[in-house]
């Protein structure tokens, strides 16, 4: 039989492994709204005209003016630097197809929090009965 000593600490990696899974949760819901945020901008790029001024990033918080030549294709970097042309409906499919791996593994995530949750609970019955 375990002691309340071997319960507290398996409690305590527990909460630790939950923390850690919430953190988890918080970062791919952060990355679901990123993804939404950039298929909205890129709607919003292809309705632009030919000649239109714009903003073009250059680092964090500088920008440079620029006139808009093409509003048909993305340049899209698919790792590794390397750096493709994409239609616009391909990027928002790319952008549509991360976010549905996001989504997959996000439901994996709460499902294993369930779990450990569920442990938790057990190891508190199990120690508020003694």
């Amino acid at each position: 039989m375990e002691s309340d000593q071997q319960k507290y600490i398996q409690l305590q990696v527990l909460e630790q492994q939950l923390t850690q899974i919430q953190n988890n949760l918080q970062m791919l819901e952060q990355q679901l709204s990123e993804i939404e945020a950039i298929k909205a901008s890129i709607t919003e790029f292809e309705g632009l005209k030919k000649d239109s001024e714009v903003l073009m990033p250059i680092a964090n918080g500088i920008f440079a003016n620029a006139k808009l030549q093409d509003n048909s294709e993305l340049l899209v970097n698919v790792g590794s630097g390397i750096v493709v042309k994409k239609s616009i409906k391909e990027t928002i499919e790319l952008m549509d197809n991360q976010g549905k791996e996001i989504e997959k593994y996000r439901v994996q995530m709460a499902e294993q929090m369930q779990k450990v949750i569920g442990m938790i609970e057990t190891l508190q019955l199990g120690l508020d009965k003694e």
